[in-house]
């Protein structure tokens, strides 16, 4: 995982996200954005770090600021987080 993390990096992807009330927020801008505003989003599925698994998100919103947002996979899960992840992947992207 932390391989996978320094290489996104390495591209560009270096601010850190976060997933708060329905909304994207960057730790390092503080700006928040809806889902609609992020431009690219890839997925990283799945990278197990000892007993956790995460879901790693390659990000770009339509400011051009770049960075990751690392969701923990529980059975527990929130909807919100699962429908906002959902949103931003499927969003059409330019």
């Amino acid at each position: 995982m932390i391989a996978r993390i320094e290489m996104l990096e390495k591209l560009g992807f270096t601010s850190k996200f976060n997933l708060s009330n329905d909304k994207l927020k960057s730790n390092e801008s503080n700006n928040i954005y809806s889902s609609q505003q992020v431009k690219f989003a890839q997925l990283y599925q799945s990278i197990s770090d000892s007993e956790k698994s995460f879901d790693i998100y390659a990000i770009q919103t339509v400011n051009g600021e770049r960075g990751l947002l690392l969701n923990q996979i529980t059975v527990n899960s929130e909807i919100s987080t699962i429908k906002f992840i959902s949103e931003m992947l499927n969003h059409p992207q330019s």
